[in-house]
């Protein structure tokens, strides 16, 4: 048996023109916009614009939403069509940059690459329930609830893994990072 969503009575007030609504609704929705963005983009300057911009297209665009679809499904699209647009804008201004920005850029995206392998090799350490439960939750912006209704699992347990599985993530990236500081 799902939850219902406690963000849904603010959404709806939203939805009817309660600007305390929505500026809640972009209070409690922030986090999770910003660790999609983070996800999407690597930078957290860019994914601050991302994040941004699909606020200001919810502030338009919420009066045209439908209620009985939950909104994180909406956002989360949202922001990562934020993050490709954000990503070709800095595409272009990178090359547009003189020359010696290039190399900058090129030594940017070499630490970049690094870190995305570190991630997902952190990533594949972490058990198989572990890794559903962060790709529902943090990739695809499913509540844990939403989560554990696909898992077919308790809404305590999705939240147990995410916790175990961040965890784990965090102290495999340390360890990596420790190992670099001591390399150099």
């Amino acid at each position: 048996m799902t939850q219902p969503d406690p963000q849904h009575e603010w959404f709806v007030a939203a939805r009817g023109g309660d600007r305390e609504a929505l500026q809640h609704l972009a209070r409690f929705w922030w986090p999770r916009l910003k660790r999609w963005a983070l996800l999407e983009l690597g930078d957290p300057t860019l994914a601050d614009d991302a994040c941004q911009e699909a606020l200001v297209r919810l502030t338009r665009e919420i009066v045209n939403l439908d209620d009985s679809r939950p909104l994180g499904a909406w956002l989360r699209t949202v922001v990562r069509n934020c993050c490709r647009n954000v990503g070709r804008s800095e595409r272009r201004h990178q090359q547009g940059s003189p020359r010696t920005g290039k190399v900058v850029d090129l030594e940017r995206e070499l630490d970049l690459r690094r870190g995305a392998n570190r991630m997902l090799h952190a990533f594949a350490q972490l058990t198989p329930r572990q890794r559903e439960a962060l790709d529902w939750v943090d990739r695809q912006g499913l509540t844990p609830t939403e989560a554990a209704a696909r898992m077919d699992s308790a809404p305590g347990t999705v939240r147990a893994l995410l916790h175990q599985g961040r965890s784990a993530l965090r102290a495999h990236l340390l360890d990596d990072l420790h190992d670099l500081v001591r390399h150099r």
